[in-house]
């Protein structure tokens, strides 16, 4: 779809959220630029494996009100069973749905199609963890 962005994104309306997807090995550099799509999983085209995506909940010093807003997952824990998560994928879109959540140290559902991931506290090992299934592509 042409009317799409060119740019890889990700879009979450209830929280906000609407920001470039980042790739690369070295996570902790592209963190500090929003929204991380991990490496060596799934894409929205190739779904073999989850699509795994995570962001910094609270962001960093330097980042504005509005970069925080549509680059963190600051309102991940807001999300619930049911909300809709969109991605552009060379310019076609993925809708989910949010269907199971949980808090640990590790994703624990490698069956879902999407997870969402950020850090539960400022330095905690634990996360908070968001699985979806595609509904539309």
């Amino acid at each position: 779809d042409k009317t799409l962005p060119t740019e890889n994104g990700l879009i979450i309306d209830k929280i906000g959220v609407r920001g470039e997807l980042h790739e690369g090995t070295d996570y902790s550099s592209i963190l500090k630029t929003g929204l991380w799509h991990v490496p060596d999983f799934g894409t929205p085209e190739n779904n073999q494996q989850p699509v795994i995506i995570a962001a910094h909940r609270w962001g960093y010093l330097s980042w504005t009100n509005s970069f925080r807003t549509l680059n963190s997952f600051y309102n991940l824990p807001k999300l619930k069973v049911g909300d809709k998560v969109e991605i552009i994928w060379n310019q076609r879109k993925y809708t989910y749905e949010i269907y199971a959540s949980e808090e640990g140290e590790q994703i624990t559902d490698y069956s879902a199609n999407l997870i969402l991931y950020t850090c539960q506290l400022w330095n905690s090992p634990l996360r908070i963890f968001k699985y979806a299934k595609l509904l539309q592509s």
